[in-house]
């Protein structure tokens, strides 16, 4: 796929024009069927989450989200993040929609 970047340091991270397609393939590669999904408000409220997270329950995976992240988030939005993350059971892979607040 044309202006993919990857970078492996110390996680595996890829970015690019229509790579989110390659979500379902990527999470059975690293055998993964629990994953969770953070993004923002914003991007709810403009369906993407949907999006992002329908083929994955079409192919019965269940998926859980935080929803909440901020810009330059507080650590107290990472810690909200992280607790319901821990508490979801949906822990072995983080699908992140949206920017480098996401991210974090």
């Amino acid at each position: 796929m044309p202006n993919v970047f990857e970078n492996n340091l110390p996680r595996r991270l890829r970015f690019g024009r229509g790579i989110s397609g390659e979500r379902l393939a990527e999470l059975g590669r690293l055998e993964c069927s629990k994953p969770f999904s953070v993004t923002d408000a914003g991007a709810v409220k403009a369906g993407l989450l949907d999006r992002v997270t329908a083929p994955l329950a079409a192919a019965g995976m269940r998926i859980a989200a935080f929803d909440n992240a901020e810009p330059e988030p507080p650590f107290s939005c990472v810690a909200d993040a992280v607790a319901l993350i821990r508490g979801s059971g949906q822990d072995d892979a983080i699908v992140a929609l949206g920017g480098g607040s996401v991210v974090t």
